[in-house]
């Protein structure tokens, strides 16, 4: 590594014999991933280095230092970190199955945006230059909780499902209301991802959902539902599935909704103090469930036969387009 005034200005290695260096300047993103440090550069190469876990804060301090325009440590999938938006997550550092990765501050997957305070929408606008919000909700949950406007982002209406009593979850409802959406979680939640992916209203909502995706050449993409669990996570399950994503991941990902909506959750149950006996069904409409995933991949399988299948015929994505998806959005 050379120096000047104690600031790191390029990174020298040996491959093969031969001396190789990197500048710090064409670095664009630095992470590390079990015990290794990842280098992406402005060219799109990736260098991998073996660090200990106890040397990561001061790499990505001197690279900072060197180049405060790198982007240091990836999400993958985690909450941002937002203090008004608890489930609004960077899918960045997710790894693919041919060992690529997701860009970061590309793909941004979240609940409802109307509570966003001053601070979050500014780190939306600037931080993660948000270009592209798809709003999967219906029209009734979009007049409880407009969206708040985000400068240089297109909002684009996508509506995932029809109404239905679900949208009552995007205001406040009284309880009486609420028990009786509670009575009936169950089976139509079960339903609902079904409906989600074979449906007609389903089936054109993620034809849509991918195409606007493909015209967004810059910036990052957004899309959002009301607790950003369901026609957000099936969206999230079929774009990460085009980009190579293993099952396995996509699961995790999924299942990772529930840490973050805990606390809504608990608000519900204090609003249901006075019918304790429906607060076991709060689970039903509010947890992200691996049987509720499992049902839409079953219904994919069903009338489809595969992911592939249902991608290219279901959703019209032929190989162009999704080696197109790839090309933009992994590394």
């Amino acid at each position: 590594m050379s120096e000047k005034e104690h600031t790191l200005t390029s990174i020298t290695f040996d491959k093969d014999g031969k001396e190789q260096k990197i500048e710090v300047k064409d670095i664009d993103w630095a992470f590390t991933r079990e015990n290794a440090l990842y280098l992406v550069t402005n060219n799109d190469r990736v260098y991998t280095f073996e660090i200990k876990e106890e040397n990561q804060t001061k790499i990505f301090d001197a690279l900072h230092k060197a180049n405060p325009q790198i982007i240091l440590g990836a999400y993958a999938g985690e909450r941002i970190g937002f203090s008004s938006l608890p489930n609004t997550r960077d899918l960045g550092g997710m790894q693919a199955k041919d060992g690529r990765f997701i860009r970061p501050r590309r793909l941004l997957r979240s609940a409802a945006l109307h509570k966003v305070n001053k601070a979050d929408k500014k780190r939306l606008e600037n931080e993660f230059n948000v270009r592209l919000i798809l709003d999967l909700r219906t029209d009734m949950e979009r007049l409880s909780a407009p969206d708040p406007v985000i400068l240089q982002a297109v909002h684009v209406h996508v509506p995932a499902r029809n109404a239905s009593t679900l949208d009552l979850l995007s205001k406040e409802v009284d309880a009486k209301h609420m028990v009786d959406l509670l009575k009936k979680a169950d089976k139509t939640m079960k339903y609902l991802y079904e409906d989600l992916v074979v449906s007609e209203q389903g089936l054109k909502a993620y034809r849509q959902f991918f195409q606007l995706i493909l015209d967004q050449e810059e910036g990052s993409v957004l899309w959002h539902c009301t607790q950003g669990k369901d026609r957000t996570g099936i969206g999230a399950m079929l774009l990460l599935s085009a980009l190579g994503i293993s099952k396995d991941a996509i699961y995790k990902d999924y299942l990772r909704t529930n840490e973050y909506l805990e606390a809504e959750k608990d608000n519900l149950k204090l609003r249901l103090k006075n019918h304790p006996e429906w607060i076991k069904d709060l689970d039903a409409l509010y947890d992200a469930k691996k049987e509720y995933l499992d049902i839409a991949y079953r219904s994919i399988e069903d009338n489809f036969g595969s992911m592939d299948n249902y991608l290219r015929e279901g959703l019209g994505l032929d190989q162009k387009m999704i080696n197109t998806l790839q090309e933009r959005y992994l590394v």
